[in-house]
């Protein structure tokens, strides 16, 4: 998975000390769920996504904003400074909005209600943009060079429920 991601051990490593550095306690999150990888071109996402379908089962992709986003659950979920992490999410480039390839951010599942890990953390500067999402509303907050998300369900769970609920629709 290195010669994929590069470095991830070292990049959770840095999200895990940034969490701590923000004060958000290591108790208050049940997992680290997902995190994700940038890549700049469609070109590259292809390589990419060809490269994982020997490591990792593709559970979903779905169209956002205009581009594909893939999620993996990885045969061997990545396991580095305490947390073990399942799932990998791959999006396409977004035009207009350039990302140098590599680990851009990492997602958590907060133990309890998100409202309320907010208001325990209401010091902190968080984007509460995705709030409003129907299924596994989230937080967001980058501060420090820290990219993390936060939600209450894992990235595999949300996608298996949506997929389900299109199902149904499509019936």
């Amino acid at each position: 998975m290195i010669e994929i991601l590069g470095d991830y051990e070292a990049f959770i490593a840095k999200t895990s000390k940034g969490l701590e550095d923000s004060g958000i306690q290591r108790s208050e999150l049940a997992m680290m769920d997902h995190i994700c990888y940038r890549v700049e071109t469609m070109d590259r996402y292809k390589d990419v996504f060809r490269s994982l379908g020997s490591l990792a089962n593709m559970i979903g992709e779905v169209e956002v904003a205009g581009r594909p986003i893939a999620t993996f659950e990885l045969d061997e979920p990545l396991s580095a400074a305490g947390w073990v992490v399942p799932y990998l999410e791959l999006p396409a480039p977004k035009d207009g909005s350039p990302y140098p390839e590599g680990l851009e951010h990492a997602e958590l599942v907060v133990i309890g209600d998100v409202e309320k890990f907010a208001k325990r953390h209401s010091d902190l500067p968080f984007n509460r943009k995705g709030m409003g999402k129907a299924i596994n509303p989230e937080l967001g907050l980058k501060i420090d060079g820290l990219s993390v998300k936060f939600h209450e369900q894992p990235l595999g769970a949300v996608v298996r429920i949506e997929d389900r609920l299109e199902q149904k629709q499509g019936l």
